[in-house]
């Protein structure tokens, strides 16, 4: 793990949008806002992170629910910045679907959403 790093934080990937992850000890629990937005659940182990995603879909837009896993680690890029690196896959695949990959935006505010409804109140109040 890079000094003075977690998993906690505000990222944006160019694949899932924008993710608000907060951990607790080996627990990183978040959301991220691609489509209808979706949630991630998993373990650090060093600086990898194993976790699970579902993406809930959306009877409005006729999406169906999908759910998987993935990986991610955290390190730092040829100018410093904490970046995320991995890949993600369906049911109980962690890679083979595509990369997942992020670049730290910020800490972690109490306003930022903290579940899949807030990442909604959220996109909607932004249009």
């Amino acid at each position: 793990m890079p000094s003075e790093a977690s998993f906690e934080g505000v990222w944006y990937s160019p694949q899932f949008e924008h993710m608000y992850l907060r951990q607790e000890g080996d627990t990183v629990r978040g959301v991220y806002a691609y489509k209808n937005g979706g949630t991630l659940k998993g373990t650090v182990q060093g600086n990898l992170l194993v976790f699970e995603w579902n993406d809930p879909g959306s009877k409005e837009q006729a999406t169906r629910s999908m759910s998987g896993r993935g990986y991610l680690q955290v390190k730092r890029n040829d100018e410093g910045v904490l970046v995320l690196r991995g890949e993600w896959g369906y049911g109980e695949d962690r890679s083979g679907a595509g990369p997942w990959n992020a670049e730290w935006v910020r800490e972690v505010d109490a306003d930022d959403p903290s579940n899949l409804r807030e990442m909604r109140d959220t996109a909607r109040d932004e249009r």
